[in-house]
Protein backbone atom coordinates (compact mmCIF):
# COMPACT_ATOMS: atom_id res chain seq x y z
CA UNK A 1 0.00 0.00 0.00
CA UNK A 2 2.63 2.25 0.94
CA UNK A 3 4.59 1.39 -2.63
CA UNK A 4 1.37 2.48 -4.25
CA UNK A 5 1.16 5.80 -2.42
CA UNK A 6 4.34 6.17 -3.30
CA UNK A 7 4.39 5.89 -6.93
CA UNK A 8 1.10 7.19 -6.99
CA UNK A 9 2.49 10.51 -5.36
CA UNK A 10 5.96 10.18 -7.72
CA UNK A 11 3.44 9.85 -11.08
CA UNK A 12 1.52 12.88 -9.29
CA UNK A 13 4.97 15.19 -9.18
CA UNK A 14 5.60 13.88 -12.42
CA UNK A 15 2.96 14.91 -14.46
CA UNK A 16 2.52 18.36 -12.67
CA UNK A 17 6.27 18.89 -13.22
CA UNK A 18 5.46 18.04 -17.20
CA UNK A 19 2.20 20.18 -17.16
CA UNK A 20 4.26 23.28 -15.28
CA UNK A 21 7.17 23.09 -18.55
CA UNK A 22 4.62 22.68 -21.05
CA UNK A 23 3.07 25.85 -19.34
CA UNK A 24 6.53 27.55 -18.94
CA UNK A 25 7.31 26.66 -22.73
CA UNK A 26 3.99 27.81 -24.22
CA UNK A 27 4.01 30.93 -22.50
CA UNK A 28 7.48 31.44 -23.63
CA UNK A 29 6.37 30.91 -27.32
CA UNK A 30 3.41 32.95 -27.22
CA UNK A 31 5.66 36.49 -25.39
CA UNK A 32 7.03 37.37 -28.93
CA UNK A 33 3.39 36.98 -30.46
CA UNK A 34 1.85 38.90 -27.67
CA UNK A 35 4.68 41.47 -28.04
CA UNK A 36 3.70 41.90 -31.83
CA UNK A 37 0.04 42.45 -31.26
CA UNK A 38 1.36 45.33 -28.59
CA UNK A 39 3.86 46.62 -31.39
CA UNK A 40 0.63 46.49 -33.51
CA UNK A 41 -1.85 48.06 -31.20
CA UNK A 42 0.81 50.82 -30.57
CA UNK A 43 1.41 51.37 -34.60
CA UNK A 44 -2.40 51.85 -34.92
CA UNK A 45 -2.82 54.00 -32.25
CA UNK A 46 -0.29 56.03 -33.55
CA UNK A 47 -2.12 56.12 -37.04
CA UNK A 48 -4.83 57.16 -35.41
CA UNK A 49 -3.29 60.49 -34.32
CA UNK A 50 -1.76 61.18 -36.79
CA UNK A 51 -4.86 61.06 -38.69
CA UNK A 52 -6.42 63.56 -36.22
CA UNK A 53 -3.78 65.69 -36.75
CA UNK A 54 -3.62 65.18 -40.53
CA UNK A 55 -7.52 66.36 -40.31
CA UNK A 56 -5.79 69.72 -38.57
CA UNK A 57 -3.11 70.64 -40.35
CA UNK A 58 -3.21 74.18 -41.40
CA UNK A 59 0.20 74.10 -43.27
CA UNK A 60 2.03 72.23 -45.98
CA UNK A 61 4.74 71.53 -43.28
CA UNK A 62 2.72 70.03 -40.57
CA UNK A 63 0.72 68.07 -43.71
CA UNK A 64 3.57 66.66 -45.10
CA UNK A 65 5.06 65.66 -41.72
CA UNK A 66 1.58 64.05 -40.82
CA UNK A 67 1.50 62.14 -44.34
CA UNK A 68 5.08 61.02 -43.12
CA UNK A 69 3.95 59.53 -40.01
CA UNK A 70 0.73 57.59 -41.64
CA UNK A 71 2.77 56.04 -44.15
CA UNK A 72 5.62 54.94 -41.26
CA UNK A 73 3.10 53.70 -39.31
CA UNK A 74 1.29 51.84 -42.07
CA UNK A 75 4.42 50.16 -43.38
CA UNK A 76 4.64 49.11 -39.40
CA UNK A 77 1.28 47.67 -39.48
CA UNK A 78 2.03 46.12 -42.65
CA UNK A 79 5.38 44.48 -41.68
CA UNK A 80 3.79 43.00 -38.54
CA UNK A 81 1.05 41.70 -40.05
CA UNK A 82 3.41 39.42 -42.47
CA UNK A 83 5.09 38.06 -39.14
CA UNK A 84 2.10 37.18 -37.98
CA UNK A 85 0.91 35.24 -40.92
CA UNK A 86 4.17 33.66 -41.37
CA UNK A 87 3.71 32.92 -37.66
CA UNK A 88 0.50 31.08 -38.75
CA UNK A 89 -2.62 33.66 -37.75
CA UNK A 90 -4.81 34.38 -40.35
CA UNK A 91 -4.54 38.01 -40.48
CA UNK A 92 -6.43 38.28 -43.53
CA UNK A 93 -9.37 40.23 -42.06
CA UNK A 94 -7.10 43.06 -40.32
CA UNK A 95 -5.34 43.19 -43.79
CA UNK A 96 -8.27 44.67 -45.21
CA UNK A 97 -9.11 46.73 -42.70
CA UNK A 98 -5.82 47.95 -42.71
CA UNK A 99 -6.10 48.74 -46.58
CA UNK A 100 -9.39 50.24 -46.42
CA UNK A 101 -8.33 52.63 -43.55
CA UNK A 102 -4.97 53.26 -46.17
CA UNK A 103 -7.03 54.42 -49.14
CA UNK A 104 -9.34 56.34 -46.56
CA UNK A 105 -6.25 57.80 -44.79
CA UNK A 106 -4.94 58.64 -48.34
CA UNK A 107 -8.01 60.51 -49.49
CA UNK A 108 -7.92 62.22 -46.70
CA UNK A 109 -4.65 63.32 -47.34
CA UNK A 110 -5.48 64.49 -50.50
CA UNK A 111 -8.57 66.72 -49.80
CA UNK A 112 -5.98 68.35 -46.51
CA UNK A 113 -3.82 69.32 -49.74
CA UNK A 114 -6.88 70.71 -52.00
CA UNK A 115 -7.84 72.67 -48.97
CA UNK A 116 -4.07 74.12 -47.98
CA UNK A 117 -4.06 74.82 -51.68
CA UNK A 118 -7.74 77.05 -51.77
CA UNK A 119 -6.71 78.45 -48.49
CA UNK A 120 -3.17 79.36 -49.69
CA UNK A 121 -5.76 80.64 -53.33
CA UNK A 122 -8.04 82.36 -51.38
CA UNK A 123 -5.57 84.50 -49.64
CA UNK A 124 -4.01 85.17 -53.20
CA UNK A 125 -7.53 86.90 -53.70
CA UNK A 126 -7.78 88.64 -50.95
CA UNK A 127 -4.73 90.24 -51.50
CA UNK A 128 -5.46 90.95 -55.04
CA UNK A 129 -8.98 92.70 -54.20
CA UNK A 130 -7.59 94.99 -51.39
CA UNK A 131 -4.43 95.72 -53.73
CA UNK A 132 -7.37 96.86 -56.50
CA UNK A 133 -9.82 98.17 -53.72
CA UNK A 134 -6.63 100.67 -53.02
CA UNK A 135 -5.73 101.30 -56.93
CA UNK A 136 -9.89 102.26 -56.81
CA UNK A 137 -9.77 104.30 -54.00
CA UNK A 138 -6.59 105.97 -55.57
CA UNK A 139 -8.34 106.54 -58.83
CA UNK A 140 -11.43 107.53 -57.31
CA UNK A 141 -9.49 110.12 -55.27
CA UNK A 142 -7.20 111.23 -58.10
CA UNK A 143 -10.78 111.40 -59.95
CA UNK A 144 -12.51 113.54 -57.75
CA UNK A 145 -9.02 116.15 -57.60
CA UNK A 146 -9.84 116.34 -61.04
CA UNK A 147 -13.33 117.26 -60.51
CA UNK A 148 -12.51 119.94 -57.94
CA UNK A 149 -9.54 121.20 -60.04
CA UNK A 150 -12.74 121.51 -63.23
CA UNK A 151 -15.17 122.57 -61.12
CA UNK A 152 -12.53 125.39 -60.04
CA UNK A 153 -11.16 126.30 -63.53
CA UNK A 154 -15.26 126.74 -64.93
CA UNK A 155 -16.14 129.09 -61.68
CA UNK A 156 -13.04 130.91 -62.78
CA UNK A 157 -14.31 131.16 -66.10
CA UNK A 158 -17.39 132.79 -65.69
CA UNK A 159 -16.08 135.40 -63.58
CA UNK A 160 -13.37 136.11 -66.10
Amino acid sequence: MALLTLTSTLVGWYNLRFISQVEKDNTQALIPTMNMARQLSEASAWELFAAQNLTSADNEKMWQAQGRMLTAQSLKINALLQALREQGFDTTAIEQQEQEISRSLRQQGELVGQRLQLRQQQQQLSQQIVAAADEIARLAQGQANNATTSAGATQAGIYD
